[in-house]
């Protein structure tokens, strides 16, 4: 498929002040130095997020106070043919905050029936993206590397220029997408000749989807330029009978200085808003996966 820059850019500029209901927002802008931009970046898949969770007001709006938290997240799993449902998401967060988001959409992807999209929604006035696209594996359906081909966003935050690649790999074939990853971001690399990327999404690295007799082959894992900030020992999930880490974090140790302590984290929603898991499905099954940055201009 070609690459492209993709006019997934939804602009919605509702300037409405917060709704009651709705818990405060951390200001993630400034650090305890007043010259340092405090960014914080997330992969949260939705779980088959389309028309059909309008229809849950209440899941909408918890989904709407989980996104408000970012300066920058990307979306996994946004499944509407028509784009409405995404539009609607974007214009409940820009009518509840008194910041304006944008939504940069990749193309529809997936070899079978079931397409999906990678949505990159930011803050307008923290995060500049200066180039988007799709990247090319192959001809499909027997020639390509992915199920579902990594969205590329390369992005000025404060100053600081960096490469995001998101990903939602096959279950079937973990081990194989997660070692052409490292094209993936090489690729990007020849585009930008900037060697600080980050790598997130839904990597399903964990549990029956990548067993420990695969991970001595992921050389994602073991080669030195790349720091997995989230190990096994976490839990992405929301069903308390699951304990797998499938979202994961992966950064290029050139943004090591950028990294606080205890960067990055597993914002589990259900205990920080105590809802009952009934009530954190109904918003996905999927906990989001957040890292900090300090950036100084």
């Amino acid at each position: 498929m070609k690459n492209a820059l993709l006019a997934g850019l939804i602009p919605f500029m509702l300037m409405l002040s917060a709704c009651q209901n709705n818990p405060p927002i951390p200001d993630n802008s400034i650090n305890s130095n007043a010259s340092a931009q405090d960014y914080l970046i997330a992969a949260f898949n939705l779980r088959n997020f389309g028309p059909a969770r309008l229809e849950k007001p209440q899941a909408m709006q918890t989904i709407v106070n989980i996104l408000r938290r970012y300066d920058l997240v990307v979306l996994i799993e946004l499944r509407d043919r028509t784009g409405g449902s995404f539009a609607e998401l974007l214009a409940q967060i820009n009518a509840q905050s008194g910041h304006q988001y944008a939504l940069q959409l990749s193309q529809r992807s997936g070899r079978g029936n079931r397409k999906e999209q990678y949505g990159f929604l930011y803050r307008l006035d923290r995060v500049n993206i200066l180039d988007f696209y799709d990247y090319d594996d192959g001809l499909e359906p027997d020639l390509d590397s992915f199920e579902r081909e990594p969205a590329v966003a390369y992005v000025d935050l404060a100053g600081l220029t960096l490469t995001l690649i998101a990903i939602h790999t096959d279950p079937d074939t973990v081990a194989l997408e997660l070692n052409r990853l490292i094209p993936v971001y090489q690729d990007a690399v020849l585009r930008t000749g900037d060697n600080d990327a980050i790598i997130l999404g839904d990597f399903n690295a964990d549990c029956s989807f990548l067993p420990e007799r695969d991970k001595p082959f992921i050389n994602l894992l073991h080669d030195d330029r790349f720091i997995w900030l989230l190990g096994d020992e976490v839990d992405t999930t929301v069903r308390a009978s699951t304990d797998c880490a499938y979202d994961r974090i992966v950064v290029t140790d050139t943004l090591n200085r950028f990294l606080p302590f205890d960067a990055a984290n597993v914002y589990d929603y259900s205990t920080v808003l105590g809802l009952d898991e009934a009530t954190a499905l109904d918003v996905s099954d999927h906990f989001p996966v957040e890292v900090r940055l300090i950036v100084q201009p």
